[in-house]
């Protein structure tokens, strides 16, 4: 959150200073998933807090009722669909004191015939922030323009707290930080706009060293706020995004896995803490380049169903953030694999109340559906799946009724096609239980069954020769 304290009110001839209001501005980076923000307000540190700004729908804020030389607190919530959040990190901001004729004499000084060339007057601008878990450094990073570009004026600076002497008094400046660890450089905090203080009026010739801006609500920088001695009051910040969340190193996600199959490729990965979603990219040759084929995804899993099969794919899945986004994973490749070819030589054998259907084994086929219609061309219903082995006998038929026959092959990656269709009816009695008389059990021996054949009927011609 920063803020900016400017006069938004000038007090007339004869009006108290009770009457002077002072404008307090305040803004901050928008949060994901937001549709508005509360703005509430205290003159004590920690609460309680009252509500000055409800549903509001920018990132900005001007409190128009701040009295000059009053110190308030500000915390700011998040309005979503999901309710209401946790109230940002708190932040103090001291309204400057209110002088009606310091305009008039600051005009009155620059248009003398006496006032020299311009001078730049130098201040000192101290930023401190919450410590990092795993940071080895901090990069201090300042620009003249809200959102950059910036510049490094403070690199790999060890501590949580950088004194920037290079800053010029009045200028406004606008600070971000990044974290530096062994994974590499975070993406930049939240953006604090600072301007620096304008030394006051030398009381002595000891006093005459503007006074730093201290971006802590420690009891030295409400000191510096409060005590006229030092300067008089200064606005005050902190470098934080709006809830309090201090500059994080999100890792690479870990553990990522494409899982092929019939059309699409599965990904999966661990969770990153402190994320807001993950950026999905795709390339089809090692290491880029990549295309985003899908932002903001919540889950740790995402099926890519726009691919072809006999292709190969290469993954990358990146964490989001409310500060950017974090390191690439590993990248992994997978390439779709169709399903199992169509059965083949399907063949059907009738018996009585019952036809036996046998087919070729398909390569990488797991199991078997049969599927059986009473019309050629189906539609087909599923009568047995699972089936581990390339025959099946189906017992509930009636003889004399044709059936219609086709049968698939599945695997890990889906269902194959179709084979082709086969017909057949059982008959009322097997051609194995008819036997020959003469074939009969004797008490001989044991005899061999013949199954009988249909016969051929001869000619008249060749009965009348017989004869």
């Amino acid at each position: 959150m920063a803020e900016d304290s400017s006069a938004g009110a000038t007090s007339q001839p004869g009006a108290s200073k009770a009457a002077v209001r002072i404008r307090v501005a305040l803004n901050w980076p928008p949060s994901p998933g937001a549709a508005a923000y509360n703005i509430k307000r205290s003159s004590i540190s920690g609460g309680p807090y009252e509500v000055i700004g409800k549903s509001i729908q920018a990132t900005t804020f001007a409190d128009e009722t701040a009295e000059p030389g009053k110190t308030y607190y500000y915390v700011i919530s998040v309005l979503s669909p999901a309710g209401e959040s946790p109230n940002s990190s708190e932040q103090s901001v001291s309204a400057p004191s209110f002088n009606p004729g310091a305009g008039q004499k600051a005009a009155e000084s620059t248009n003398s015939d006496t006032a020299g060339p311009a001078k730049t007057t130098p201040a000192r601008v101290v930023l401190r922030w919450p410590n990092t878990a795993g940071a080895t450094g901090f990069n201090i990073k300042r620009a003249l323009c809200p959102g950059g570009p910036y510049e490094i004026v403070g690199r790999d600076i060890q501590g949580t707290s950088f004194d920037d002497p290079s800053a010029e008094a009045g200028k406004t400046y606008f600070y971000v930080i990044s974290v530096l660890s062994p994974a590499g450089e975070s993406s930049n905090s939240s953006e604090q706009r600072v301007t620096a203080p304008i030394a006051a009026s030398p009381k002595s010739p000891s006093s005459t060293s503007p006074k730093p801006v201290d971006q802590t609500q420690s009891s030295d920088a409400q000191e510096d706020r409060e005590s006229p001695d030092r300067g008089g009051p200064t606005p005050g910040g902190t470098v934080s995004p709006p809830l309090g969340v201090s500059p994080i190193q999100s890792r690479s996600p870990a553990g990522l896995t494409a899982r092929p199959g019939n059309g699409y490729i599965a990904l999966r990965w661990q969770p990153v803490p402190h994320v807001t979603g993950y950026r999905i990219k795709r390339a089809r040759t090692p290491g880029g380049p990549y295309a985003t084929i899908a932002s903001g995804v919540t889950s740790t899993m995402y099926t890519d169903t726009s691919v072809l099969g006999g292709a190969t794919y290469y993954y990358l899945v990146t964490p989001l953030t409310g500060q950017g986004q974090g390191p690439d994973s590993p990248e992994v490749a997978a390439q779709p694999v169709p399903p199992p070819a169509a059965p083949s030589q399907l063949l059907t054998e009738a018996g009585k109340q019952r036809i036996v259907l046998t087919w070729l084994d398909v390569t990488d086929a797991a199991h078997y559906n049969i599927k059986r219609a009473p019309r050629s061309g189906g539609p087909y219903n599923i009568i047995a799946a699972g089936i581990p082995v390339p025959t099946y006998t189906d017992t509930a038929v009636l003889n004399g009724v044709t059936y219609y026959y086709v049968v698939s092959a599945r695997s890990a990656c889906g269902e194959g096609a179709d084979s082709a269709e086969v017909a057949a009816a059982p008959v009322f009695q097997d051609v194995s239980d008819t036997f020959d008389s003469a074939t009969a059990p004797s008490p001989q021996g044991p005899s061999t069954p013949v199954r009988s054949t249909p016969t051929t009927p001869l000619p008249a011609a060749a009965l009348g020769a017989n004869q």
